[in-house]
């Protein structure tokens, strides 16, 4: 099992045998919480699900890695919801503060993948795409204080090519 640590206000979510996502993550050795609690304070009142959508679970991807990979660029979260199908969002919160950010994010979105493609995490990679075969992005970077990634900018550009949303003050999960 992971060492994650959680929080006195989370509650670990129950293994549902029709939820994909939680049985992947926890057969992973990770521990996912109800609805969004992995989410650190204030940053989960910046995530919502949409009307009809039900929000199931959630992990703190970048605690369950920290000591294991202390000096990689580690992605926070994944969050998974229930609408017509289970799909699977990933959350970085992370400063947009300078046109710079965008390398680090796009650092942080190739671990991902690459963590997609292990063996363990299969059906994480086949939530991904349910979720994009949707026309959903399902790579979020969530920023805190200023955005100067603007739209239609080269920045803005090469994160679209590299299948990462413009940097988001708040996110609606559909």
């Amino acid at each position: 099992m992971s060492s994650q640590k959680r929080s006195p206000r989370t509650r670990p979510a129950v293994i549902d045998p029709h939820s994909l996502f939680i049985t992947t993550v926890s057969q992973a050795g990770h521990i996912t919480c109800t609805g969004k609690q992995a989410v650190k304070g204030s940053h989960s009142t910046l995530i919502a699900a949409a009307k009809g959508v039900q929000l199931l679970a959630s992990w703190d991807m970048d605690a369950a890695y920290l000591k294991q990979e202390p000096q990689s660029p580690r992605w926070d979260y994944a969050l998974a919801v229930q609408s017509d199908r289970e799909c699977v969002y990933w959350v970085e919160v992370h400063p947009a503060s300078s046109t710079g950010q965008v390398e680090e994010m796009l650092a942080k979105l190739k671990w991902l993948q690459a963590k997609l493609v292990a063996p363990q995490f299969n059906a994480l990679n086949q939530l991904t795409k349910a979720t994009q075969v949707r026309k959903i992005q399902a790579f979020r970077w969530l920023y805190t204080g200023d955005n100067r990634i603007r739209p239609g900018s080269q920045e803005a550009r090469k994160l679209a090519r590299a299948g990462l949303n413009a940097p988001e003050r708040m996110i609606t999960l559909q």
